[in-house]
């Protein structure tokens, strides 16, 4: 079995890593000045484009629902040529959606704010049916994740899958 360091050299690990880390801890400072400020701090307005959020989030929902296609379709039609992305979809189906669950509470201003979300919902809006559908998604994208890990510890059958 080959180690993490035959894959990928350490050196480009961390010429990987290490800017991804920084560009993270810059988004959370910038979101914690965004809550401290408010959304005056995003400089939004009819010019800008204020859409910003939600557009990312259709993004992200769109991801996290074509990685779980393209982790369900092999095992669903048996192709063992694409089975190894299985499990990768589901990964990316899951950070997706947890991912674009985070940008409706960015976008709301404060995570303070999301009770309002259900208290003053208007559910005529397709963007209220994603935010209720959307924790429905993310369980049951873990599940599947969960249910092709232990598949492949051999903890459960491939039939479950």
């Amino acid at each position: 079995m080959k180690s993490v360091e035959d894959v990928l050299p350490v050196q480009r690990f961390r010429a990987i890593v290490i800017p991804a880390l920084a560009i993270a801890v810059a988004g959370v400072c910038a979101w914690v000045y965004q809550i401290v400020v408010g959304m005056d701090a995003t400089g939004m307005s009819d010019a800008n484009p204020w859409g910003l959020y939600l557009m990312s989030f259709m993004f992200t929902v769109g991801i996290a629902v074509g990685a779980l296609a393209v982790a369900t379709v092999p095992r669903l039609w048996g192709s063992s040529a694409f089975a190894g992305l299985s499990k990768l979809g589901a990964w990316v189906a899951v950070c997706a959606a947890i991912l674009s669950i985070g940008l409706v509470t960015i976008d709301l201003g404060s995570p303070l704010r999301v009770w309002e979300l259900f208290v003053y919902s208007n559910f005529t809006s397709p963007l209220m049916w994603d935010i209720f559908v959307l924790p429905v998604f993310l369980i049951a994208a873990v599940l599947y994740l969960v249910t092709l890990v232990r598949a492949e510890a051999g903890k459960a059958s491939g039939r479950s899958v």
